[in-house]
């Protein structure tokens, strides 16, 4: 077994857990109401904007440039390779305009919104660099064209986005399996003994604590949304 196929199969009972998260179900059986979707992309949003400093904290605590090359790229990717017209965040803006958030600005983050970007900024700028490629790589990137599928084609179903609504999620998932198979080649070249793959399945099953408390915190606040919406009618 490869070094990477160890990593995937220590941590796929996690990834399982997350990609089925309650409120990705919910989304799926149409349940998610358009309260929760602003509370999902107001908070992913934020999320959006602290993943370029996940990637720039990561590339200033990695010396090798060779090992550094593919989060750079990915920070390429984020920045709309060039042309910030395309950037990430300007194309996620399309999805919150499609639920009418008009101020962006003004987006508050949950607490839990905030543990996740504290725990992966600290752990990108002080963790060895095993552990950096396995949060970013097995524990971020090797998953999300699969939860990115699954979000996309729920918001299809159910909520009548056009294309270029969601085209956030849809670039994603062709842009992806790139970045995932680039950082799993740099680990595979960084790993020196067995004995590193419990860094890199470390920094993963991190990383993977700290979506979940991202998502717990987006699934808690659209029950307390709905529930209050409930009470008042």
């Amino acid at each position: 077994m490869t070094a990477i196929k160890t990593v995937m199969k220590a941590i796929e009972e996690d990834i399982n857990t997350l990609v089925n998260h309650p409120f990705i179900l919910d989304l799926e059986k149409g349940k998610v109401p358009m309260s929760g979707l602003k509370i999902f992309a107001e908070q992913y949003y934020l999320i959006s904007c602290a993943f370029n400093k996940f990637l720039f904290n990561a590339c200033g605590s990695i010396d090798s440039e060779e090992i550094r090359e593919p989060l750079l790229e990915n920070l390429y990717d984020e920045h709309g390779r060039g042309n910030l017209n395309n950037s990430h965040r300007e194309l996620l803006k399309k999805f919150l305009a499609a639920v009418d958030i008009k101020n962006i600005d003004s987006i508050k983050p949950l607490a839990s919104t905030q543990a996740n970007i504290y725990g992966m900024n600290f752990l990108c700028k002080n963790s060895s660099v095993l552990e950096i490629l396995g949060a970013l790589g097995p524990g971020c990137e090797a998953f999300t064209t699969e939860q990115y599928t699954r979000i996309y084609k729920a918001l299809k179903k159910f909520y009548n986005f056009s294309e270029d609504d969601l085209i956030f999620f849809t670039e994603h998932i062709h842009h992806d399996p790139r970045h995932t198979s680039d950082i799993e080649e740099v680990i595979s070249k960084a790993i020196e003994s067995d004995h590193d793959i419990t860094y890199v399945i470390e920094g993963a099953k991190k990383a993977i604590i700290f979506e979940t408390l991202l998502w717990d915190g987006i699934h808690n606040q659209c029950k307390i949304s709905k529930n209050s919406n409930k009470r008042y009618k």
